[in-house]
């Protein structure tokens, strides 16, 4: 009884598919009408045809229409924008062609929303001047100065991102200046911790606007890294902290350091006198440009490198961590 049963199923599920095939050649959609012959499938047989596609055609698929999308949604980890902590595989980052998240991306393009390569994000067409148009998509940018700021390892910024953090300290400022906020009361606060085998980092900083001027942010950061015992000794990506796209924190300590200053982007690392063989106090300051549009020069040196490139000068002693992609031709 039961593989009379199966059986019917299959030659249904058979007979269905069959039907399916015929209407996508004969089938012709009334004027007016928006049914799909997709949805007279069964839903085990679209299951089946879903599986069978990639992850960019998964997620192409289910954000077709509300239906598919609350049949198949789920969570896409290569698809998340590509924040400091997934640096432990850092071609995550860059803006090539076969990374999940530009395939998708590049895919979504259309007349209204096209795909920014330094902002790795899709932003409306009229953003964009004519020239940039013109360029391939993995070498468009919104904006010369375009780019990623990664303040710390759960917190990153593109500069639209940025924007919307300069209205909210003008909104303090107004409210500070109506005598409804304290004089202390003029920055952003953010608060994290990061831990692994190797050690335990809490992570405080506040962004403020430039006391000597105005227009300009800065961003500081006090970084407390709890070192496990014996001393570890930075040497792969899971375990390394950069205080800004150029320094990284743990080689600052290994090497003894107390203060260095970075010439690339202006950022300043000291070493608190307060600090313990095990326990480090560091602090950092960070300028990020002029809080108007658009985006700086300084802005941009603070801007994670989204080139192979420069990842292979400033991550060259995570070589061997890497996962091997072939050369691209652009």
């Amino acid at each position: 009884m039961a593989r009379n049963s199966q059986k019917e199923l299959q030659e249904s599920l058979w007979w269905r598919l069959l039907e399916f095939i015929k209407s996508l050649i004969f089938h012709r959609r009334k004027p007016g009408t928006a049914d799909s012959v997709l949805f007279r499938l069964p839903e085990c047989l679209v299951r089946e045809i879903f599986e069978l596609l990639s992850p960019v055609d998964q997620v192409c698929f289910f954000i077709s229409c509300k239906l598919l999308f609350n049949l198949f949604n789920s969570t896409y980890k290569e698809f998340t924008f590509p924040r400091h902590l997934h640096i432990k595989i850092p071609h995550l980052c860059l803006n090539w062609p076969d990374i999940p998240r530009n395939m998708l991306l590049i895919r979504l393009e259309n007349t209204r929303w096209v795909f920014c390569s330094a902002c790795l994000k899709l932003h409306p067409r009229k953003e964009f001047d004519r020239l940039s148009l013109r360029e391939p998509s993995l070498k468009r940018r919104c904006m010369v100065w375009a780019g990623i700021v990664d303040l710390c390892p759960c917190l990153s910024l593109t500069f639209r991102d940025r924007e919307q953090l300069v209205q909210l300290l003008k909104n303090l400022l107004e409210l500070r200046l109506l005598n409804l906020l304290q004089a202390a009361g003029e920055c952003l606060l953010h608060e994290c911790w990061v831990a692994n085998d190797a050690y335990q980092t809490h992570i405080q900083m506040i962004l403020y606007f430039s006391e000597s001027d105005s227009e300009n942010l800065i961003i500081k950061a006090r970084y407390t890294i709890h070192i496990t015992p014996p001393r570890y000794t930075p040497s792969n990506p899971d375990t390394e902290i950069f205080a800004c796209p150029h320094i990284e924190l743990l080689s600052f300590i290994e090497l003894d350091r107390e203060y260095d200053y970075c010439w690339t982007c202006e950022s300043q690392i000291e070493r608190h006198p307060e600090s313990r063989p095990n326990t480090v106090f560091i602090d950092v300051i960070r300028p990020l440009g002029s809080s108007s549009w658009p985006a700086d020069k300084k802005w941009f040196q603070q801007c994670r490198m989204i080139t192979y490139l420069n990842y292979q000068i400033f991550w060259h002693r995570t070589q061997k961590f890497w996962i091997k992609l072939p050369k691209i031709k652009y």
